[in-house]
C-alpha cells in the first residue's frame, strides 16, 4: 500500500512542488507496474491519495499561508486549503485506516493499480466554485 498526497500528485504545478509533484507520480507509476508485475501471485498494489490530513505539518502550512495572505488561520482553512474540496472537511486518520483497512482485505482482492483518491470530491471536479452543490 503507498500513500501519495493527492493535493501535489494532482493540483500543484509551483516550480516548487515539481520534485514533490514527480515523486507522487512515480509512485502511482510504480505501483501500477508492480501491480502488472505481481497479479498472477494474488497480490495487490494500490496507491492511496488524500487530500489534506489535519496532521502538524498540515497546521504549519495553515499557519504559514495564514500569515502570507494575512487572515486568521480559520478563514485560510475555509477560503483557501477546503474550498476545492464539495464535503469541506479534513481527512480523518481513520478515515485512510479504513480505506486501507478494506484494500488489504479478500474483498478487494480484485482492486489492484489503482490511484485512489480520498479526497472529499476534490478531484471530481477541479474547478468546482464552491458556489453551488449537488443536493
Amino acid at each position: 500500500m503507498n500513500i501519495a498526497a493527492r493535493v501535489r500528485s494532482i493540483c500543484q504545478s509551483l516550480m516548487r512542488g515539481t520534485l514533490a509533484v514527480a515523486a507522487k507520480h512515480g509512485l502511482i507509476g510504480f505501483a501500477k507496474a508492480l501491480a502488472l508485475e505481481t497479479a498472477g501471485y494474488d497480490i495487490t498494489v494500490n496507491t492511496i491519495c488524500p487530500s489534506y490530513e489535519r496532521t502538524g505539518p498540515v497546521d504549519r502550512q495553515i499557519a504559514e499561508l495564514a500569515r502570507h495572505h494575512n487572515m486568521p488561520e480559520q478563514e485560510d482553512v475555509d477560503n483557501i486549503m477546503l474550498k476545492p474540496m464539495p464535503k469541506r472537511a479534513f481527512i480523518s486518520i481513520d478515515e485512510l485506516a479504513g480505506v486501507i483497512d478494506f484494500l488489504l482485505s479478500d474483498c478487494a482482492r480484485n482492486i489492484t493499480g489503482q490511484a485512489i483518491a480520498i479526497d472529499g470530491g476534490w478531484t471530481m471536479g477541479l474547478n468546482w466554485s464552491g458556489s453551488s452543490r449537488a443536493q
